[in-house]
């Protein structure tokens, strides 16, 4: 009697930890349109189809079963047919599926018969309008994946654990044991079917289950859930570190098809964080390629450095680093810091000149090509598009640009060398100085308006040119590409 009570003790423990998974990580939303469940026939899947269904089909939440044929058994196909029936049986309705391997011309690995699975199931989840889709992984399934990302020299994400909720992945058995889950299926009276592959040493999953494990299991017979809490304590940390890399990146701005943003963000924060950052960027703006730790650690050291120039990175990216004039630095820096945890503060500029040299820009994307832009116009009115953005003018009394009245031709265009505008109190100035608060590279994609004479009667970033007279005045609507190159000066 008492192992009775006992036995079902237990039996309550696992329903109660699978109900709390589910309750905890899922929004009602996502429960109550539907959940798909991915059901093999093996122990861990039958488990998944008999807790859930007791925990779903008490609150009415929808349930298909889907049971996926990889033709790679003989017997798969009577089992596929029996998880099919049973699921019938429980009120569920079931839908087998079989790979059409033979519509692909080479053979797939691990990695993509997963991916492959994956994608015919969220297609099912989508055809049937359900919230999410339920696996079978366990808690030796965390330590085993640890185990094969380690051995393959994944990083700090890849090592991360599973969880419990990926969207629009659940699973509700993550932190039960294969030996609990077989006593459930036993106390309940659930037969289930043994892939006989999963003893096959072809495959690298069942060389760490069953050639690794059991060797670690010497030195620590509890090396299971060693290895589930070591996951779950690289996830938080990955997590804690992704948090502090978005934070740093708020002031990170497009340009183009890459991002822009203040050296100083890098400056001060661990090379690792550069790195993840680094990475971050990349994946959102590389065009193939795979960027490796030796890529990473030469991004981190090229940022440290501080000395302008540019890094080849893989995908066909580009990391440059703009240094900014040192005299522009010493008279007018705002004194403005951020801090990776703390967001941006403004603080009284700084004393000591090698921290104002930090100042300069970094960008990342596909490689800087400076295209000059030149167009003559008779009259300034109308919209003019550019790659930057559009750049339009219409006549206006109190306008910002100032057009003499005997000019027949103007120009707008991008600098050239030896260009001057007139400044007040300072006569004719070489734009190099009027402009000195913007990286030279990205200097020169600036617009200016000039006379036939070439003499320049607006520029951009220093506005009108001083001592033109004329009637005609003209407003500017100057609609940039998707980031206001001022915004980087201003930060510094």
């Amino acid at each position: 009697m008492k192992r009775k009570l006992q036995n079902m003790d237990e039996l309550n423990q696992i329903e109660q930890t699978v109900e709390n998974n589910i309750y905890s990580q899922i929004p009602d939303k996502i429960l109550k349109q539907g959940i798909i469940l991915a059901v093999s026939g093996g122990a861990d899947s039958m488990a998944l189809l008999y807790l859930v269904k007791n925990f779903a089909q008490s609150r009415k939440i929808p349930l298909k079963t889907v049971t996926i044929d990889h033709g790679q058994r003989t017997e798969a196909e009577k089992e596929t047919q029996e998880v099919v029936n049973r699921s019938q049986s429980l009120g569920i309705e079931a839908l087998s599926l079989t790979l059409p391997l033979e519509n692909i011309n080479k053979p797939l690995s691990e990695n993509s018969m997963r991916n492959y699975r994956r994608q015919i199931l969220e297609k099912q989840m989508h055809k049937a309008g359900f919230g999410c889709i339920a696996l079978g992984h366990n808690l030796e399934d965390q330590g085993e994946t640890l185990l094969m990302r380690l051995i393959r020299g994944a990083g700090s994400r890849g090592l991360s654990a599973m969880a419990v909720y990926e969207p629009p992945f659940i699973r509700p058995l993550l932190n039960l044991g294969r030996s609990r889950l077989e006593f459930y299926l036993d106390s309940t009276g659930v037969d289930w079917f043994e892939d006989k592959t999963n003893s096959s040493l072809k495959y690298f999953r069942n060389r760490v289950r069953n050639i690794i494990v059991p060797e670690l299991k010497k030195e620590n017979p509890r090396i299971n859930r060693v290895l589930f809490n070591t996951a779950l304590n690289l996830k938080e940390e990955h997590e804690a570190l992704t948090w502090i890399v978005n934070d740093l990146l708020t002031s990170a701005k497009k340009y183009r098809q890459g991002i822009v943003l203040p050296l100083m963000i890098l400056a001060k924060v661990p090379s690792a964080i550069v790195k993840l950052a680094v990475a971050k960027i990349w994946k959102d703006v590389h065009r193939g390629g795979e960027l490796g730790r030796r890529h990473l650690d030469l991004a981190a050291r090229f940022v440290a450095e501080k000395r302008s120039g540019k890094l080849q990175l893989p995908g066909k990216t580009y990391l440059y680093l703009f240094k900014p004039d040192l005299k522009y630095l010493e008279t007018k820096d705002c004194g403005f810091s951020t801090s990776p945890l703390l967001g941006n503060t403004k603080e009284s500029p700084p004393n000591n000149f090698e921290e104002k040299a930090k100042g300069g820009t970094v960008y990342l994307g596909p490689k800087l090509k400076v295209k000059n832009f030149s167009l003559e116009t008779d009259e300034l009115t109308g919209k003019y598009q550019i790659e930057r953005g559009v750049f339009s003018c219409s006549p206006c009394q109190n306008g910002e640009i100032i057009i003499p009245d005997k000019s027949q031709l103007l120009q707008i265009r991008n600098p050239r060398p030896g260009d001057r505008i007139s400044r007040k109190n300072m006569g004719m100035v070489r734009l190099k100085k009027a402009l000195s608060q913007f990286p030279v590279q990205l200097r020169q994609e600036l617009l200016c308006v000039t006379d036939e004479n070439e003499r320049i009667l607006w520029m951009e970033g220093a506005g009108r040119a001083w001592g033109v007279e004329g009637s005609k005045r003209y407003k500017l609507v100057w609609n940039h590409e998707n980031y206001d190159i001022y915004s980087l000066v201003s930060r510094r």
